[in-house]
């Protein structure tokens, strides 16, 4: 998150962060690949929930996926 690594999880885990209000740029990785870049603005006392999910390519094999058609899904909520 806005260029720091904050965790690590595995299938089925979940973290929790408190942040400051504002913007912020999300990126959900695996190995050397990972999900689009997600800005998520969040409101003074207010949540925000990231979902990550595997991308339409995460079957095929490692470095398949395009630009356009990334390893993972990340997205709000």
């Amino acid at each position: 998150m806005d260029g720091r690594r904050i965790g690590k999880l595995k299938r089925g885990e979940s973290l929790t962060v408190e942040v400051s209000p504002g913007p912020h740029k999300v990126q959900a990785l695996i190995d050397l690949d990972g999900s689009h870049r997600l800005e998520v603005n969040v409101p003074p006392g207010e949540e925000a929930r990231l979902v990550v999910e595997p991308g339409e390519h995460a079957m095929h094999t490692f470095g398949m996926a395009t630009a356009r058609d990334p390893y993972l899904v990340l997205r709000r909520e």
